[in-house]
């Protein structure tokens, strides 16, 4: 029996995207002589650009993928993001004569953090971003629904509905760190926070993509389970999965894609509404035809 075409056209395009992350960025800006990396920024750039383009190939067109901050009502704004993942129809362009980008966060439905050989310092600080990023998102407070997966909702609730959160991720070539650190990092770095704030995944190319298991036993992409009758949130941390890599197979590199494109498939989108941003224009005087 013939593998699925699907199944076929990942396992190249996956593997490729391996080896180019591991080997082609190390070929193009380190010294081959002495193989240190001449220009470090490129280096780091060129393995972000590798990331976007393989999401690029996999998320429905719907989805914009790029980098830049994410900027919230309140006058937020996050440090910049190597992955944002938005909503093409209800996300306005706004960019500096630089072209950085800038994605009001209620059109972004998921951020991503990139890395090369991660330490637990590397960890750390890609999970503080993450956090704050999910904060942003969660403290909108009169967010009107673009597009929600539960029709009947109606109301933007991030701390009681899964959905209403955007979706986390941290991907790097490997991780020095143990998986017990990395578990240990995502619980302290969310620490007193609302436990959503949690990364939904973290993915080490040569070794496991890192999710939850929930309450029926199954492999989830969300720190928290449901309620499965109201849809609402039980607010106790879940506990870490590692899918561990144990064939020459990319298995768990497209278990993170299928779970990346449930989260991004099914994410509440706001509508952007600029007099939150632009302060109600207080400066205005009004004159209405009568007074004319």
């Amino acid at each position: 029996m013939s593998k699925p075409i699907l199944d076929v056209l990942f396992d190249y395009q996956l593997r490729a995207f391996a080896t180019n992350y591991a080997d082609a960025s190390r070929e193009v800006f380190s010294d081959p002589l002495s193989g240190k990396l001449l220009h470090p920024g490129e280096f780091g750039g060129l393995r972000e650009s590798l990331v976007r383009n393989l999401l690029k190939n996999f998320l429905p067109e719907s989805f914009g993928i790029s980098e830049g901050f994410i900027i919230a009502p309140n006058g937020d704004i996050s440090a910049q993001c190597d992955v944002v993942v938005y909503s093409r129809q209800h996300c306005p362009i706004i960019q500096t004569a630089e072209r950085q980008r800038f994605f009001p966060v209620e059109a972004v439905v998921a951020v991503g953090e990139v890395k090369s050989n991660a330490d637990s310092r590397d960890l750390r600080d890609a999970l503080e971003k993450i956090v704050n990023i999910k904060k942003m998102r969660a403290e909108l407070t009169n967010g009107s629904i673009a597009r929600s997966t539960f029709k009947d909702v109606g109301v933007y609730r991030p701390r009681d509905l899964l959905l209403d959160q955007l979706g986390t991720f941290v991907i790097a070539e490997s991780f020095s760190c143990t998986e017990a650190t990395v578990a240990k990092l995502v619980k302290e770095t969310a620490k007193g926070k609302h436990p959503t704030f949690q990364v939904n995944m973290i993915v080490s190319i040569n070794e496991y993509c890192a999710l939850y298991r929930d309450k029926q036993n199954l492999i989830w992409m969300f720190p928290v389970d449901v309620d499965r009758a109201s849809n609402e949130i039980i607010p106790v941390p879940l506990p870490l999965l590692f899918a561990k890599k144990n064939s020459d197979r990319p298995q768990h590199l497209k278990l993170f894609l299928r779970h990346l494109a449930l989260i991004t498939e099914r994410a509440t989108i706001l509508h952007t509404d600029f007099l939150n941003y632009f302060g109600n224009l207080p400066e205005l005087t009004y004159i209405t035809e009568s007074d004319l």
